[in-house]
């Protein structure tokens, strides 16, 4: 019985959720990829062009927005300590407005520890605004929030 009904409520919950990504538009989708990139990048060269010169946003654990140039430091060290071996993003809800896109999701990742060989995983809730400018997205304003440490 109990079975029954987590795996009713289970699919009530994201039965929609997948219907909706199914018929996500073209620009829809590819918002979903530029995230999906920024979320892969291993090296500070690859995601800070993610972040748009005006970024500003709360990033998980600071007590204060950060700008783009106060997250670089974050990612190098973080890069330099870690590397992710296993990630899984699932998108909730896109939101278009012409060239912003407002986009909420679910990470969950397992970080490796380079020197101890430790793994983390951690699954987080995002909000991330993207702005479109030319034929490239980046984010302007995000905010995230753990919801399951390890």
């Amino acid at each position: 019985m109990r079975r029954t009904v987590l795996a009713t409520l289970a699919l009530s919950v994201f039965l929609p959720l997948a219907a909706q990504a199914q018929q996500w538009t073209a620009a829809q989708r590819e918002v979903w990829e530029f995230e999906k990139a920024c979320w892969a990048a291993q090296e500070v060269d690859v995601i800070m062009p993610c972040f748009h010169d005006d970024y500003i946003g709360w990033a998980i654990g600071s007590s204060v927005p950060l700008s783009k140039e106060d997250r670089q430091p974050f990612f190098a060290r973080g890069f330099e300590t870690e590397q992710t071996v296993f990630l899984n993003l699932k998108p909730l809800a896109i939101t278009m407005y012409g060239n912003v896109a407002i986009v909420l999701y679910i990470s969950t990742y397992t970080a490796q520890n380079r020197i101890t060989g430790e793994e983390t995983t951690v699954t987080q809730r995002w909000t991330d605004v993207c702005l479109k400018q030319g034929d490239r997205w980046a984010y302007i304003a995000d905010h995230g929030v753990v919801i399951s440490p390890d």
